[in-house]
């Protein structure tokens, strides 16, 4: 008698706290499983987003830098190439071929102005007409036997320029200027190519991230539903979880707890 009284008021204690776990929200097997769905998953994808955008601008930084070093090549190349051209020309003041030259320079993709200055700083021969007077800044008497570099501004518009010597700087200079948002239109369409690659492969990751969540979080659910059974009465439903890992050892720990207790309510209904 002593011993149905016991079990009567064992049920009675485990029925009350189950009532107070659910209604203190403990076990509310949805609610949770939506809860660690979107916490690993939004960590997945604000991982993968951190790394994304680190990546867009370290490819913006090293794109811009070479795109810059290879203007900087273009701009050396073409004021080396002009200056061995025109070294004759500018030796014997001919104007006419001085200017020709010129003119077949400044049509090259990117060149902002070309023009040639003898030893003194006279302009000879140049692409724009009237001398713009932005660039009398730039002009030098004795020129150095090294290339020179200068950052312009043309007509609102941002110039690199290249002050490349003639003979070593005996027969003056020649200046070669390239526009600067040119450059930056390089930058902006080397980068659109790379950003569309790099938006495919974050909707890849973030699929995958979403279905390895959900693979993660499927045996915690099923856990927490075999432990909501449990709460509930209902011990004849086996874990069914087998994995080694942490959700493995606590599939077994459940199992094991799960036994123990069926095991406990057969004793008690025998007594």
């Amino acid at each position: 008698m002593l011993a149905r009284l016991g079990a009567v008021m064992s049920k009675v204690r485990t029925d009350k706290s189950v009532a107070l776990l659910q209604r203190a929200n403990v076990l509310p097997s949805f609610s949770l499983g939506m809860g660690i769905t979107w916490k690993i998953t939004g960590t997945f994808l604000g991982t993968i987003l951190l790394f994304g955008f680190l990546a867009l601008v370290i490819v913006y930084q090293f794109v811009g830098h070479m795109m810059r070093d290879e203007i900087e090549r273009r701009a050396s190349a073409i004021g080396t190439t002009l200056s061995e051209v025109v070294a004759g020309f500018v030796a014997t003041k001919d104007t006419l071929a001085l200017h020709a030259i010129v003119t077949n320079y400044s049509f090259l993709d990117g060149v902002a102005y070309v023009f040639v200055q003898d030893r003194s700083g006279k302009v000879l021969s140049q692409s724009l007409e009237p001398f713009p007077v932005e660039l009398r800044s730039s002009l030098i008497s004795d020129p150095e036997s090294q290339p020179q570099s200068r950052l312009l501004v043309l007509r609102g518009r941002s110039v690199y320029t290249t002050i490349m010597p003639i003979l070593g700087g005996q027969l003056g200079a020649v200046h070669v200027g390239f526009w600067n948002d040119t450059v930056e239109q390089e930058i902006r369409r080397a980068l659109a190519q790379i950003v569309g690659l790099l938006a495919a492969v974050l909707v890849l990751a973030i699929s995958m991230s979403i279905i390895l969540s959900q693979n993660i979080v499927k045996p915690i659910l099923r856990l927490t539903a075999v432990a909501d059974s449990m709460s509930k009465g209902d011990l004849d439903t086996p874990v069914g979880i087998s994995s080694r890992d942490e959700i493995g050892n606590l599939a077994k720990s459940l199992e094991r707890m799960r036994t123990s207790l069926k095991a406990a309510v057969i004793r008690l209904r025998q007594a």
